[in-house]
């Protein structure tokens, strides 16, 4: 059984001018320990459909599916007292603005401590233990440190692995990353990529890649999905599709990564 199941979902905003159609009947699987890869240019559906699985769209967005599972719970039927008791848990998400996500008014310690909390029942000594060694695990120097510091006084880089920190605190079986490396120079975007693997290694942990960026999916996922336009129009094992694309977008994005890497 998988960890996640997509059967034919659609996403449609309600404007003043009508019914938009942003994600258009998709469908996809995740297993368990399986490292999975959504790409497409800017206005695709990647973040839309992400965002969709997690409940977090907006109040003119319509979500319908014939199917959307999560480790056996249905994504369309549950409410949203349901939801908290395993969201951030089970199913845990990066967001792609570490700044714009960490809040500027509270330090780093108390919002990594306060989502440790919200699933465990520690003493206030064990909180700050635990905040620690999840700084520690996503590599970010004296932790102890860090955790007195505003997310103004980090690189962007160094909000990344705290974001990343506060979403793996309960060590989530699926865990979404949405543009995770966009607008860090290329050699944190390695150390980022390679943290994610790390943490996929190490806990058999699932994870959704979201990115625009042919490199950095091909070089990290298992398994890739191509979307345009609100569709999925190629998908396959990452050596099969990068070695025999055949959808002709996939070939142009293709292309277009290889220009660049010259």
């Amino acid at each position: 059984m998988s960890l996640l199941s997509i059967n034919n979902l659609t996403v449609d905003f309600m404007t003043h001018r009508g019914s938009v159609r942003a994600v258009d009947g998709i469908h996809f699987e995740i297993e368990k320990g399986e490292l999975l890869g959504i790409v497409g240019e800017s206005g695709s559906g990647k973040s839309v459909t992400a965002l969709a699985i997690l409940n977090l769209l907006p109040d003119n967005a319509r979500v319908e599916a014939k199917e959307m599972r999560f480790m056996e719970r249905d994504l369309l039927t549950q409410k949203t007292l349901e939801r908290s008791s395993w969201l951030g848990k089970d199913l845990s998400m990066i967001f792609q603005d570490p700044v714009g996500s960490l809040n500027p008014c509270f330090t780093i310690g108390s919002q990594l401590e306060e989502a440790i909390q919200i699933h465990r029942a520690l003493s206030p000594k064990a909180v700050r233990l635990e905040a620690i060694s999840l700084l520690q695990s996503v590599g970010l120097p004296e932790p102890h440190l860090q955790l007195k510091a505003y997310p103004h006084q980090l690189s962007g880089g160094m909000n990344q692995r705290v974001m990343i920190a506060i979403a793996i605190a309960h060590h989530p079986s699926l865990l979404i990353a949405d543009e995770p490396t966009t607008a860090l120079d290329v050699t944190i975007q390695a150390q980022i990529l390679d943290l994610l693997l790390q943490l996929n290694r190490r806990y058999h942990m699932s994870i959704l890649l979201v990115s625009h960026d042919f490199g950095v999916i091909s070089e990290t996922c298992d398994r890739i999905l191509v979307m345009r336009h609100g569709k999925i129009v190629e998908q396959g094992e990452t050596a099969t599709l990068l070695k025999s694309p055949e959808h002709p977008y996939t070939q142009m994005l293709l292309s277009c990564c290889e220009r660049r890497g010259k």
